[in-house]
């Protein structure tokens, strides 16, 4: 969020062309998020919902234009979430470390873009994001590509091992 609020700041993204949904029901603790929360220049764009049904959450998704990953400090582990956004064929954006497994899977497949948890990072990122998208280059996931990474496809591939052992 300090990323994006210093591009507001130095007009580089429009905030009347970004909003941002936080779905799932965060609870802020920490006095420098609440800071940026309530800047002039953000408090309208960002809106943190609660708790909503599965149904509900998946057409927030399916109406975003990329979806974000905030995987910091464990890379070994790919998040569950990862594979649930491949499902709306969505572009993602994934604060995560660079030689992470949830780094390797999204930048080996091409499935979005992936920086460190540094603002300049994710400034650059958002920056080329915002651009990719106001010039509409900003396109979906290939099918083929996440295919793989289905249930039933990973199920299909795991029963296979359990074959061969």
């Amino acid at each position: 969020l300090q990323a994006l609020l210093n591009l507001i700041i130095r007009k580089q993204i429009s905030k009347d062309e970004i909003r941002i949904n936080f779905v799932g029901g965060i609870s802020i603790q920490d006095p420098e998020l609440s800071k940026i929360l309530e800047h002039e220049d953000i408090n309208n764009i960002v809106n943190i919902i609660p708790r909503v049904s599965y149904q509900e959450v998946s057409r927030y998704q399916m109406e975003s234009d990329l979806l974000l990953l905030i995987q910091p400090d464990l890379p070994l582990q790919v998040p569950r979430k990862l594979y649930e956004y491949l499902a709306f064929l969505k572009p993602i954006l994934a604060i995560t470390e660079p030689m992470s497994a949830t780094a390797n899977l999204i930048t080996n497949n091409e499935f979005g873009l992936v920086v460190q948890n540094e603002v300049s990072d994710i400034e650059d990122a958002l920056i080329a994001l915002y651009q990719r998208w106001k010039g509409g280059a900003l396109e979906d996931l290939k099918v083929e590509k996440c295919e793989p990474f289905h249930n039933n496809e990973l199920a299909l591939r795991l029963r296979d091992i359990f074959y061969k052992i």
